[in-house]
């Protein structure tokens, strides 16, 4: 069901939050140590292309970070990180954009690529972690 927004049009905020939150049982793929980044507001800005994760995993791999292929993955924020960051009443959530390398490609246009945290991860094809939510905040705490 369309609420007549696009999460594809919402402008990335940074690579991923500024405060992580971390539950022991379920680590989040999407986070990894930026080296050189910047916290602005509520996010994690600039920095290298790749997280030290991605980087070990790459050259565990044995590719070149200077010539393997890279997507932009977008993610929207959790519930709990878009409510840290403000989500605001009638907007979709924040969304978190980071390069990542490809090594892969599978069925239905899926791409394996090198998340954040070092961990093999399956994509969507044009990009998303996984299939955005068009439904806007409809009540929040900011």
């Amino acid at each position: 069901m369309s609420y007549g927004l696009d999460p594809n049009r919402v402008e990335p905020i940074g690579r991923q939050p500024a405060r992580r939150f971390c539950t022991p049982s379920k680590p989040n793929p999407w986070y990894g140590d930026i080296v050189g980044g910047t916290k602005v507001l509520h996010a994690e800005v600039g920095g290298e292309r790749f997280t030290a994760q991605q980087a070990a995993a790459l050259r565990e791999r044995a590719n070149d970070p200077l010539t393997i292929a890279t997507i932009t993955v977008k993610r929207q924020a959790t519930l709990r990180e878009a409510n840290e960051a403000c989500w605001r009443v009638g907007e979709l959530r924040p969304v978190f954009a980071f390069e990542c390398p490809v090594i892969g490609r599978g069925r239905g246009g899926k791409l394996m690529v090198i998340a954040p945290a070092g961990d093999i991860k399956w994509i969507e094809g044009d990009g998303w972690a996984e299939p955005p939510s068009w439904r806007p905040n409809m009540g929040g705490y900011c």
